[in-house]
């Protein structure tokens, strides 16, 4: 768990057994812990949420390859409810003639 993002070359903290590093997230709550990282480890970064692997990027050209050029190598990305949510919402308000 400790070698997995040092041997790809992506910065991060630390993880402790079990909980990765989700003792962080609950210290400081999930905004907060995601800019202490980022201001800590750069625009991309990788933790573990338990023993879950977790790579985040602020990086826009890199978001850009991931959801758009290089959609179909990147299988697990993580469903966010609450984007799909409020789409759902905006879509159903729409005129039909849009």
């Amino acid at each position: 768990m400790c070698n997995h993002f040092k041997k790809r070359k992506i910065p991060g903290p630390r993880p402790i057994p079990i909980l990765g590093n989700f003792h962080h997230i609950i210290k400081r709550g999930m905004p907060y812990n995601d800019l202490a990282m980022i201001k800590k480890y750069g625009k991309t970064f990788g933790y573990f949420e338990g023993s879950t692997p977790v790579v985040e990027t602020t990086d826009t050209q890199f978001l850009k390859s991931i959801l758009i050029k290089d959609f179909n190598l990147f299988i697990n990305r993580r469903v966010i409810e609450a984007i799909n949510l409020v789409l759902l919402k905006v879509h159903r308000t729409m005129p039909s003639y849009i």
